[in-house]
């Protein structure tokens, strides 16, 4: 028990040490984005209502029919050589003194079985001209799929500071992303060129593919990567994916190595969870619904797949005294609380990295895992190793009772020869004894 208390303990620190230097970068260039202008107060008006209100970003407008048109104006005094805006899942078009400047989720911008345009963030140059004040216009169109229109901040400022505002809001969970790719491909390459056990090296893989799929979602929607990859439609994509399909290889993973006295519902579980995944996947790519409003089902679906996961384990652990299930229970509960937490976050909004719980959760179930598949491993190379003394033992005895078989014939020989030399030395005595009474 003292050495799993501590193996945890060390996990934990070494995922504290990895983060370390992301803080304290952060925390040592705060002071390079003071030059950055938050534009919060806007003028706007929607196509239902001809009064204007001023609104405060971020804000939500709800209750709207699809494309409905919204407006928004604002006079910026200095602004600065640039514009930071992200657009989720709706097209819009940026003027400045009445000049288009940008557009973006137009028709033609984005594949055809897309119902909206994806998610885009992007910092727009504006006009050379910074002394005198500048009127920016915003029209948007509320999306097809979804009821409402979420509006991020808006900010101006040069575009190395916009940069770092960035890497300061997602360069955390660009990092962690990186580390759990980092993570994931260890177990794959070790089931693919080093480990020769089949079920070994399976569970070795389906681990490697969870950290994959998760690592894969986090990476796409991070607004950093949108700078390196500045593929829209592609990272929507990759992103959702990554999201709908993590269950399935962290559900086969836990058939390969926990010898379940009941693996049929598990099996179940895992048909279920890929029925739902291809009907998803179905539905996107013939734009009657897509990834984005299929997420609502998966934010369901994700945290009752891990909780049912981790019942089994209980189960296992308290019914039939499954040894490796009681060994996998901790980092399966681990990652079923980080999914709860993950639909609380992105329900209620504890911090604006969405996906920032299910990260560290992700990251310290995969290293419990790995560091319980090496225990495994070394239990199994130690089993192994006393099989082969045991076979070589039995080998040396099997020689032995063939050495002993051998002398013991060897002797036989010698005993009978010894007795036919007897017998001959009797027989010619008693001759010679014959003869000795014949001459008397």
């Amino acid at each position: 028990m003292a050495k799993k208390f501590f193996l945890y303990l060390f996990i934990i620190s070494l995922l504290a040490a990895l983060l370390y230097p992301a803080c304290m970068y952060q925390q040592a260039h705060t002071s390079s984005t003071k030059k950055i202008q938050e534009l919060t107060y806007w003028t706007a008006k929607t196509e239902d209502t001809a009064e204007e209100h001023i609104i405060q970003l971020p804000y939500t407008f709800v209750h709207l029919a699809p494309r409905t048109p919204i407006t928004l104006t604002k006079s910026v005094l200095h602004p600065g050589s640039f514009l930071c805006i992200k657009s989720i899942y709706a097209p819009f078009r940026l003027y400045a003194d009445d000049i288009l400047i940008y557009e973006s989720g137009q028709p033609d911008s984005y594949p055809a079985f897309f119902q909206d345009p994806p998610t885009l963030i992007k910092i727009i140059p504006l006009p050379a001209d910074m002394d005198k004040p500048m009127n920016l216009r915003l029209e948007y169109q509320s999306p097809k799929q979804r009821s409402e229109l979420r509006l991020p901040l808006i900010t101006t400022g040069d575009n190395a500071d916009l940069l770092l505002m960035i890497f300061q809001d997602t360069g955390m969970t660009f990092i962690l992303s990186l580390m759990l790719l980092s993570l994931s491909l260890l177990p794959i390459g070790a089931a693919l060129f080093l480990i020769k056990g089949k079920d070994i090296a399976q569970a070795f893989l389906q681990l490697g593919l969870f950290g994959f799929s998760v690592s894969l979602w986090s990476f796409s929607e991070c607004n950093l990567t949108a700078f390196i990859l500045p593929y829209p439609a592609l990272l929507y994509l990759l992103a959702f994916l990554g999201l709908f399909t993590c269950t399935i290889p962290l559900l086969k993973f836990g058939l390969c190595i926990l010898n379940l006295h009941k693996p049929w519902l598990l099996q179940i579980q895992i048909y279920l969870t890929q029925a739902v995944v291809i009907a998803a996947i179905v539905l996107q790519y013939t734009g009657i619904i897509g990834f984005a409003q299929s997420v609502y089902f998966f934010h369901i679906l994700l945290p009752l797949s891990f909780s049912a996961f981790s019942l089994q384990i209980l189960w296992a652990t308290i019914k039939y005294k499954n040894p490796v299930a009681r060994r996998f229970f901790i980092p399966m509960s681990i990652l079923a609380l980080a999914a709860l937490l993950e639909v609380l976050n992105y329900q209620f909004r504890f911090t604006n990295n969405l996906s920032f719980f299910f990260q560290i959760g992700s990251v310290l179930f995969i290293l419990s895992l790995a560091v319980l598949c090496i225990h495994f491993m070394q239990e199994s190379l130690k089993m192994k190793e006393e099989k082969k003394q045991m076979e070589f033992d039995l080998l040396l005895a099997e020689r032995q009772t063939e050495v002993q078989r051998h002398q013991y014939a060897i002797l036989t020989e010698h005993e009978k020869i010894l007795r036919e030399q007897r017998h001959d030395l009797r027989h010619q005595l008693i001759v010679l004894k014959s003869y000795s009474m014949e001459n008397d």
